[in-house]
């Protein structure tokens, strides 16, 4: 029994050991074969194979996942560098005598991937070697331009998309948020007298009022520009705010680019305007214009700009929400009626676009104008008469009884709601009252004809 189990054993290691050993081609290393050339042809298009492995093919992206293509594949091995010999074979273990090697296969969207698989062996070690060159079919857009349709401010990020000519299938990218873009420094206040000054700087970008402060420290000896490196803070805000009073009641956020410090001696009193002082001039103010009508609900914004030759010192304030609406006494139109459709009448908010307590307004009805023959009736057929009406064109017919002549006075249908349309029902109606008449009429006389 434990011969037999020895011999087993024996055995078994010697198969193992005997088996040839199966290297991918990413693991060859120098004793695998080389690809000497190699290509692939899809679609009328040639692909260079510079080694096994991945390979994309691309189709349009309107293409049906079960529409198929033909991948073809040439492919020459050889002697590796060290000059080893090898024993080719293809997947089903028939072996190759003759270069290119040339295969082809079927492949569609559905089923991606066309794998074209040679086994190596080297002859002086007996390694075995799987070379493959998959061929992956992937659909591709025909994307054209990018187009901005949210523009990146300095704080928020903005969006982008384009759009494919061949499916209209849309592709998005985010825009990232610009950052501010700040100027130089300007000195708002010197510092003297032992009171530290101010320096400001405003972002330039178009629309954004952001603006940082900073110190200028009285201690200590200050730069050519004003600026002070020894102690700053950048505060990343706006100006210092004030509240003014309206005219109509409400307040006035006053907000200037260089408010002069509560601590400053020339402060202004409370509920004015403090103008910019600066080295050489002070400022003088123009009239304030409105940039941004404040709302309801919405703050709005007015400037007025130093009108001194190349100063461009400006202040801004903040015109401040009215707060709750105030009604209009009397109903406006929102909307028109027409001849044929409802208007809407509502009371406006005096100061923004809000609405309350809408009503119905009627539709007004044709107005027609007095109308013409258009068919003249016979002994036997009815005439019609048309109307347009004045306010908006709209056509409308009424029925002339059979056997009127022009001129005489003719039946018109409702004068405010005439017949709309063609003359059919009417002119069923006459034909249908014209039989039973002339029913009636061969009745009377066949009765007549048996009572004689």
């Amino acid at each position: 029994m434990k011969k037999t189990l020895w011999i087993l054993t024996t055995a078994l290691m010697v198969m193992f050991f005997a088996l040839p050993v199966t290297v991918s081609a990413a693991e060859k290393g120098n004793h695998g074969p080389s690809l000497t050339k190699g290509t692939i042809t899809f679609e009328g298009k040639t692909i260079n194979v510079k080694s096994p492995g991945t390979y994309d093919v691309t189709v349009p992206c309107d293409t049906e996942q079960d529409e198929t293509f033909t991948v073809g594949v040439f492919l020459t091995f050889g002697k590796n560098s060290a000059g080893d010999s090898f024993t080719f074979t293809t997947e089903d273990k028939k072996e190759i005598k003759s270069w290119p090697y040339a295969a082809q296969q079927t492949v569609s969207l559905k089923d991606k991937n066309a794998v074209f698989t040679v086994y190596a062996v080297n002859q002086s070690t007996k390694e075995e070697y799987q070379l493959q060159v998959i061929v992956k079919v992937k659909s591709v857009h025909n994307y054209g331009d990018w187009i901005v349709v949210k523009e990146a401010t300095c704080s928020e990020k903005g969006e982008k998309e384009r759009v494919c000519q061949t499916c209209g299938d849309t592709q998005k990218e985010i825009i990232d948020a610009l950052g501010h873009d700040y100027g130089e420094w300007i000195v708002a206040k010197e510092a003297v007298n032992g009171n530290d000054g101010e320096a400001l700087r405003a972002c330039q970008r178009d629309g954004c009022e952001s603006v940082e402060t900073r110190v200028i420290d009285a201690e200590k000896t200050q730069d050519n520009d004003g600026n002070n490196d020894d102690k700053e803070t950048e505060t990343g805000t706006d100006a210092e705010n004030k509240i003014e009073s309206r005219p109509d009641g409400g307040e006035e956020d006053t907000k200037s680019e260089a408010a002069a410090p509560a601590s400053d001696a020339n402060e202004a009193e409370e509920g004015s305007v403090t103008a910019v002082e600066t080295v050489g001039h002070e400022h003088t103010y123009g009239p304030w214009v409105v940039v941004k009508e404040a709302t309801c609900t919405t703050n709005g914004r007015e400037e007025r700009t130093c009108m001194m030759e190349g100063c461009i010192a400006k202040e801004s304030r903040i015109i401040a929400a009215y707060g709750e609406h105030e009604w209009e006494d009397d109903y406006s139109v929102i909307t028109e009626p027409t001849c044929m459709k409802t208007g809407v009448r509502a009371i406006r908010c005096k100061h923004c676009s809000e609405v309350k307590d809408q009503k119905i307004i009627p539709a007004l009805g044709h107005q027609w104008d007095e109308g013409r023959v258009f068919k003249f009736p016979t002994e036997t057929e009815a005439g019609v008469r048309e109307y347009f009406c004045e306010r908006c064109g709209h056509r409308g017919t009424s029925v002339i009884p059979i056997g009127s002549t022009s001129g005489v006075q003719q039946q018109r249908v409702s004068a405010t709601t005439p017949h709309t349309g063609d003359d059919s029902v009417q002119m069923a109606i006459c034909a249908a009252l014209m039989g039973l008449a002339l029913a009636g009429i061969g009745i009377t006389a066949a009765l007549r004809k048996k009572n004689a």
